[in-house]
């Protein structure tokens, strides 16, 4: 099979995987996958760091990464964060607004800024709360 008979979803699933490739090194795993209907997409999920790592194609062909954590007796007994609405901390807000051109600039440019801003976050040291107290 060559990457010419591979429909859209499966390139954009392929894509992911290797633009987040650095979660395997953090212990993360795929837990769920899709490559049918309109929005591929990975959950990575680490449960070691309590953290579930969302990555997929929206509908409307916004690439949506959200970060999730599991609270046993809390209620909401999850809480989850869209890593677009961290942009502004970081003063990357650019990529909101001005996103790059092709799917795999915008899952580049998504991985990089996770790599380069939000791995305590990803390792289990901190929620997004105290890292965004730490930057003040």
């Amino acid at each position: 099979m060559t990457f010419e008979e591979l429909n859209s979803a499966e390139l954009g699933f392929i894509e992911i995987i290797r633009a987040f490739s650095f979660l395997f090194k953090e212990g993360y795993h795929g837990n769920q996958f899709s490559l049918g209907g309109r929005e591929p997409g990975i959950i990575f999920e680490n449960w070691v760091a309590n953290r579930i790592v969302h990555v997929y194609w929206s509908e409307n062909g916004f690439l949506d990464v959200s970060i999730k954590r599991k609270k046993i007796f809390a209620k909401p007994n999850s809480i989850e964060f869209s890593i677009r609405d961290c942009y502004k901390y970081f003063n990357c807000d650019h990529i909101r607004h001005s996103p790059p051109i092709g799917s795999l600039n915008i899952l580049k440019i998504n991985a990089d800024f996770i790599q380069q801003h939000l791995m305590p976050v990803i390792k289990g040291e901190m929620w997004i709360d105290e890292l965004l107290k730490q930057r003040k």
